[in-house]
């Protein structure tokens, strides 16, 4: 069986529902080709150090806290970077599609997600 795979997202903006309601098969696709990979890549760099770390801190709270201080060092200068990339990556996947590029979208105008708290 398959299941149906699906770009929603809580606080997805509402230039991005439309575009994502407007996809190709392949565009589709290729999104969710590259959030699974991006989820990965989290994974990897991200959530397996600070797993350790915060496992560590029960082993040892020295030996956890120095961890936890190279850990954000870290993510300062390796993690963000990476998470600012990907989002840069995303909105331009998203407006390389067939129906944004109609519409003029560009990455730098681009807003990925709204919150209620900040309207």
């Amino acid at each position: 069986m398959k299941i149906a795979q699906s770009t929603w997202s809580p606080f997805q903006s509402p230039e991005v529902r439309e575009i994502c309601a407007h996809l190709t098969p392949a565009e589709h696709a290729q999104l969710i080709a590259d959030a699974r990979q991006r989820g990965t890549d989290i994974g990897r760099w991200i959530a397996i150090p600070f797993g350790l770390t915060v496992g560590l801190l029960y082993w040892s709270w020295q030996v956890g806290l120095v961890l936890l201080a190279l850990f954000i060092i870290y993510f300062a200068v390796s993690g963000y970077p990476r998470i600012r990339a990907m989002r840069r990556r995303s909105m331009a996947l998203l407006c390389e599609t067939e129906w944004a590029r109609s519409r003029g979208y560009a990455p730098e105008r681009l807003r990925l997600m709204t919150f209620p708290w900040s309207t």
